[in-house]
Formats: C-alpha cells, sequence, structure tokens
C-alpha cells in the first residue's frame, strides 16, 4: 500500500487533536487491515474511505469516527472524477494523511496489461493528484 503524508505541523481536523485519514481501496484485505490498524492507533481520530458502489458494513464497527464516501461504478472508472472527489473529501474533512491499497487482487488471469495498469497505476495517480490538489496532504 501507498502512504502519501503532509509534511507540515498541521496534524488535526476532527477538532480534538486528532488525525483525519482518508483510505482508497478500503474493500480488500489490506485496505481493510489499514483502517483497523489506524483505528487502533492513538493519533487518529476519524477515517474516510472512498469506495466503489457499496457502503463497507465492518467500517461502523470501528472505535473511531467513519466516514463513507461512495463513487458509482461510472464515476469510479472516470479519473478526473477519482481527482475531484478525492480533493473534496480531504479538504471537508480536513484530512492530512492519506493510504491507497487499491488494485486488481489475485485473480488476474483475464485482463489485458493495459487493464490491469488503468487500476494499479492510473487509478492511484488520480487519488494521489487529488490528495495533492487539496493543499492538505502532499
Amino acid at each position: 500500500w501507498y502512504s502519501y503524508r503532509r509534511r507540515s505541523s498541521i496534524e488535526m481536523a476532527t477538532g480534538d487533536g486528532k488525525i483525519t485519514a482518508v483510505v482508497f481501496g478500503a474493500s480488500g484485505s489490506v485496505g481493510q487491515a489499514v483502517c483497523r490498524a489506524l483505528a487502533n492507533l492513538k493519533p487518529y481520530g476519524h477515517i474516510i474511505s472512498i469506495n466503489r458502489s457499496r457502503k463497507l458494513d465492518w467500517m461502523e464497527s470501528l472505535s473511531i469516527k467513519a466516514t463513507q464516501v461512495v463513487l458509482s461504478r461510472e464515476d469510479f472508472q472516470d479519473l478526473k472524477k477519482i481527482r475531484q472527489v478525492t480533493a473534496k473529501v480531504c479538504k471537508d474533512h480536513g484530512a492530512t494523511h492519506a493510504f491507497s491499497s487499491l488494485g486488481i487482487g489475485t485473480k488476474t488471469g483475464s485482463i489485458t496489461k493495459e487493464q490491469h495498469r488503468a487500476v494499479d497505476v492510473e487509478t492511484n495517480r488520480a487519488f494521489a493528484l487529488g490528495c495533492s490538489d487539496s493543499k492538505l496532504v502532499t
């Protein structure tokens, strides 16, 4: 997974001095592990996940505030939309830390190299650019 972190002293957005993190790719096993680990770390007070087409029931059981932003399948294929939504989510919630575990996964036998790159590289790039656009996560 990838981590994008702001290097300034701004470490809070929840109003209680806790860090807010945005997670991209939370529906997979690695993303779920990242969210659970962040929830157990004292500096974090809020996790926002950006999901494709559905809410994740297990996020309701996290020990800290969890917000889910659900994109339609169509919007999730639009790199500009991912970038815009990510920037807006970071700004609206004051997210200063970002993590991505988005990837194709293990069942990749039927996809082309171009399809694999579209998800593993280009979609993650759109997320990273959105984080950067927010001016909170760099």
